[in-house]
């Protein structure tokens, strides 16, 4: 079972420093929308980019609908890193009526 992680859990833990928000999704659906404070590193890229996950805070997958975060989370967790999952994804996101920002 998958580590879930309520939004406005993990908009407080921004917040607070103490999480990292990773959309695995492409550049071009982040660019799309993604949640405030998110940072974009594609699932097919997490491996050669772990290097960019800031130690001491919790990292936190998501993606669109909530299918790809669990993958990515579960990728990292076999890399050695503590990651847990957005519940609902970008959607759980802006269903809790959390900010969204696009890339113009």
């Amino acid at each position: 079972m998958t580590d879930t992680v309520d939004p406005r859990d993990v908009r407080d833990m921004l917040t607070r420093g103490e999480a990292v928000l990773v959309d695995v999704r492409e550049p071009d659906a982040f660019a799309s929308g993604h949640a405030v404070g998110a940072r974009n590193i594609p699932i097919g890229e997490l491996a050669d980019r772990l290097d960019e996950l800031p130690d001491g805070r919790q990292v936190v997958t998501t993606c669109g609908g909530g299918t790809r975060g669990p993958k990515a989370a579960a990728q990292l967790r076999e890399l050695g890193v503590d990651a847990r999952v957005l519940r609902g994804g970008l959607r759980g996101w802006t269903g809790a009526d959390l900010p969204v920002q696009t890339d113009a």
